[in-house]
């Protein structure tokens, strides 16, 4: 996902955005232990204001990780605050 910075600079109300992405095979090539990644969403807004830039969002998806400790993969979905 990538954001327009002139875009950004120019909404006093900072930009909103809603999308969904497409990461697993990125994710799984840098670790291991991810076998599946699916329904990545980020939801949130950037503003810009005093020469700084504000990122306020929400990030969810559901990952499969490997279970060494029964040999079974298993589902956790997740939600992340920021």
């Amino acid at each position: 996902m990538k954001l327009n910075i002139q875009e950004i600079r120019k909404q006093s109300e900072g930009l909103h955005f809603e999308q969904t992405l497409d990461l697993a095979a990125d994710l799984r090539a840098r670790n291991q232990e991810i076998l599946d990644v699916k329904d990545i969403f980020a939801v949130g807004k950037v503003q810009y204001e005093d020469r700084m830039y504000f990122l306020d969002y929400q990030l969810s998806y559901t990952i499969v990780l490997a279970s060494f400790s029964f040999f079974n993969s298993y589902w956790v979905n997740i939600e992340m605050l920021q």
